[in-house]
């Protein structure tokens, strides 16, 4: 066989061989299994579902990230209305008594009772004889939550309608001799303790008890010791009773 002959067989060869190799190929890619129609569109469906998800979580962290915090919110809020002198005062108000509150709406709801508080300390104010009004811890609550704190003194006066008092007559103390000023103030005299705060536990009958054993005790022997009011409440029987009491209770 000459050269040029095994050459060319050699090429059919490589020719045929290709071919076989091209038809295997194909053969093979037509038996794959493949995704059905229902299959894509569920794949499509739930990528769509996915970039949804994912975009509106973006949003809303761009969303909170712009409108900033509550006190942020309110102030935005309140800038251009009437009520933007009470703003400075609410928010030190919230500084100084721990305010935190949980929503816009809720803080906006204490800033309407803060208004509200602090117009009616003016008003007092305005018409006061000498007695200083200011801002408590109440100021944001509306009135009938301040109530729920109140003292009911019914059953006080039930139970002094019933004992026998002759243990409280005193026989007053006579001074023909000496000259009465026309003021009198314990404070300058180191007796009175400072005042107190009873939060919204009613209480107030330890509170004054305890300030009357204060003074007296300061007057009589000369020392000014505050004494602790929850140590009363906390052996008064029944244990840890926020409730409406007498000063008997307290003092005995």
């Amino acid at each position: 066989m000459s050269t040029n002959n095994r050459r060319d067989s050699l090429i059919s060869e490589e020719s045929t061989s290709s071919s076989t190799s091209s038809i295997l190929s194909i053969d093979s890619y037509e038996t794959k299994p493949r995704f059905s129609k229902f299959q894509i569109a569920g794949l499509i469906l739930g990528s769509l579902i996915v970039t949804a998800f994912c975009v509106l979580i973006v949003n809303q962290f761009q969303c909170s990230a712009h409108l900033g915090s509550p006190k942020q919110q309110l102030i935005k809020q309140f800038t251009a209305t009437p009520q933007h002198d009470f703003l400075a005062p609410f928010i030190k108000f919230n500084e100084k008594f721990n305010r935190d509150y949980d929503s816009v709406e809720e803080m906006v709801k204490r800033f309407a009772h803060f208004v509200g508080s602090d117009m009616a300390i003016m008003d007092l104010q305005k018409f006061s004889d000498g007695t200083i009004y200011g801002l408590t811890g109440l100021a944001d609550k509306a009135l009938d939550e301040r109530g729920d704190g109140k003292e009911d003194c019914r059953d006080g006066r039930m139970l002094l309608d019933n004992m026998d008092l002759d243990w409280a007559v005193i026989d007053p103390r006579e001074h023909p001799d000496e000259s009465m000023p026309s003021s009198f103030d314990w404070r300058t005299k180191r007796a009175v303790t400072d005042v107190k705060d009873q939060g919204e536990c009613r209480n107030s009958w330890v509170f004054s008890s305890i300030a009357v054993v204060e003074s007296m005790n300061a007057i009589e022997n000369g020392v000014l010791q505050p004494l602790s009011e929850q140590n009363v409440i906390d052996c008064e029987l029944p244990y840890d009773r926020c409730e409406t009491r007498t000063p008997r209770m307290a003092l005995r």
